[in-house]
């Protein structure tokens, strides 16, 4: 097994060091907002006691979709987004209707994206076959890269 020589490894983690960085730092915003985003949701969703389809209480944010019927999860959508608004500093500043931990999520996937770019070509590996392997597969790609930098 051949391995790198330490300028070499200086110089792929230097150059990954600022993505790696990005990445790190928007792990932490989508994680923060994430969780702000459904603590509101389960807040409101046991304010509203709104129902799913077979009549059970839904108080669980990961299934709020279930919601039913359709006039009561747009009265919910309408209720989050207002708590949101009010309660996220920025959420206000976002389009009608984004939800900001999807935003940050959305922008950390990029960044994923973007830190691939860099060190695949680097590793002669094509980034698009880690951006579009299997999504435990790619994580722990880009887990391996980010600790090269911490």
């Amino acid at each position: 097994m051949t391995t790198l020589s330490k300028i070499n490894q200086a110089s792929i983690v230097e150059s990954i060091r600022e993505p790696a960085r990005r990445v790190i730092e928007l792990r932490r915003k989508a994680a923060v907002l994430r969780a702000e985003v459904d603590k509101i949701k389960t807040s409101v969703l046991a304010e509203m006691q709104l129902k799913d389809e077979d009549g059970n209480i839904v108080l669980n944010p990961d299934v709020s979709w279930t919601i039913e019927p359709e006039e009561d999860l747009l009265l919910f959508h309408e209720k989050l987004q207002k708590c949101v608004r009010q309660q996220i500093p920025g959420a206000e500043e976002l389009p009608e209707d984004y939800c900001p931990a999807l935003v940050a999520e959305f922008d950390l996937c990029d960044a994923e994206n973007d830190l691939l770019r860099k060190i695949c070509p680097i590793l002669g590996t094509d980034p698009n076959q880690i951006i579009l392997a299997k999504i435990d597969l790619r994580q722990k790609f880009i887990d391996l890269t980010v600790e090269l930098v911490q």
